[in-house]
């Protein structure tokens, strides 16, 4: 049941991404050929551009390629076939990933150095500080991180050993770390040059960049866009689907499964507003995913005491069956905090605890760890 909950989402963060390439081919495109100007800046002058504004410039070229990209991921993966450990994934992870660091690092110096380093001005946008607010961005936040700590065991499976699978995650913080704070004055440094708060960084490139520096940081964008999709967005949730059944659903089909579930959800509807995106996407789905986060790690950390029987997980009637092969610890945990965070978006109030969903990716871990722990020692399961 997590895996599934992980996999719906991981194709919804696969739509989003989908389109972010979409988007960046079709931006290129309306710049070769001389129409992003008249396109985009009357858009950008109206306060109105965001993330859905090239691909109403020209919807035509766009869900064409949309529909194209989505082929080709298609088949990068149906030819990176698993029983060979997915090499062909791992190659091309080593690529994308110096590149998007690069592109990344272009598009913040080249916008602190054109804005002279201006720290002073805030957009009016960003209103007055609400520590509420901040912590729920916090949350999104982690919601986000939460998604890829999750998706890690599917990726690192092929990794030489444990030591080596540690070392290669101790990126990840660093990164989040710095490409966030790299976001938030980058957003500054945009708002100074074209007086507008643009957080999507193609439509920010068109508009500012000089055409080398450009062309560098879109197309470096398009491959880590097209990799990260591939690798951490559709390559799991294929695992996971396939997992339900896997005498009938290969993992291909269950890639095929996914990706007809990532196109019904339509994540990408999201992308209008950053407020849209953290709170209906982000803390919506993040809530659930800090549930399961809490009780996996107070299974593994305080019951098992970082011990885990590879073997027995797999053997029926094991010290991991439980009551019928099911958890019920676990399941009662998810099911109640899950439906206490949920509650305010059916109409419940819950009064002053309701700032506990607005904070749910975090608030959901703790909940859970600390139910769990005390469900598991009354029905006495270790």
């Amino acid at each position: 049941m997590p895996s599934l909950v992980r996999a719906v989402i991981g194709t919804g963060w696969w739509g989003i991404q989908l389109f972010i390439f979409t988007e960046i081919v079709a931006g290129i495109y309306l710049y070769l050929s001389g129409n992003l100007g008249r396109i985009v800046m009357p858009l950008i002058k109206s306060g109105s551009a965001n993330s859905y504004t090239i691909s109403l410039a020209d919807p035509t070229l766009f869900w064409s390629v949309f529909v194209g990209v989505l082929v080709a991921e298609l088949a990068f993966l149906y030819f990176s076939p698993i029983k060979k450990g997915q090499d062909t994934l791992r190659k091309f992870s080593l690529i994308v990933g110096p590149l998007s660091i690069l592109s990344l690092t272009a598009i913040f110096l080249y916008e602190g150095f054109r804005d002279g380093w201006n720290f002073g001005s805030l957009p009016p946008a960003f209103g007055p500080f609400s520590p509420i607010a901040a912590l729920s961005f916090l949350a999104g936040n982690t919601a986000n991180w939460l998604t890829m700590a999750i998706s890690m065991p599917d990726l690192v499976r092929f990794s030489k050993s444990q030591k080596s699978q540690i070392y290669g995650q101790l990126a990840l913080p660093v990164t989040y770390i710095v490409f966030g704070a790299m976001s938030v004055l980058g957003t500054l440094f945009a708002y100074n040059l074209v007086h507008s708060t643009i957080i999507d960084p193609v439509l920010l490139s068109l508009l500012t960049l000089p055409a080398p520096l450009l062309m560098f940081v879109l197309l470096s964008l398009l491959l880590e866009t097209f990799g990260v999709n591939t690798l951490a967005n559709l390559l799991p949730p294929g695992y996971d689907i396939s997992n339900i059944f896997p005498k009938k659903i290969t993992w291909f089909r269950g890639v095929l499964i996914a990706t007809a579930v990532g196109l019904a959800l339509g994540a990408w509807s999201f992308l209008g507003s950053a407020y849209n995106f953290v709170d209906n996407w982000l803390l919506a789905y993040g809530t659930a995913l800090g549930v399961i986060v809490g009780i996996n790690i107070a299974d593994y950390v305080f019951l098992k005491k970082f011990s885990l029987d590879v073997d027995a997980i797999f053997t029926k009637n094991s010290k991991y069956w439980y009551w019928k092969g099911i958890n019920p610890a676990s399941m009662i945990t998810f099911g109640v905090v899950s439906a206490f965070l949920y509650a305010p978006v059916f109409g419940v109030k819950l009064g002053p605890l309701e700032v506990l969903s607005e904070v749910g990716p975090i608030s959901g871990l703790l909940m859970g760890m600390a139910l769990y722990l005390l469900l598991m020692r009354l029905f006495k399961l270790r």
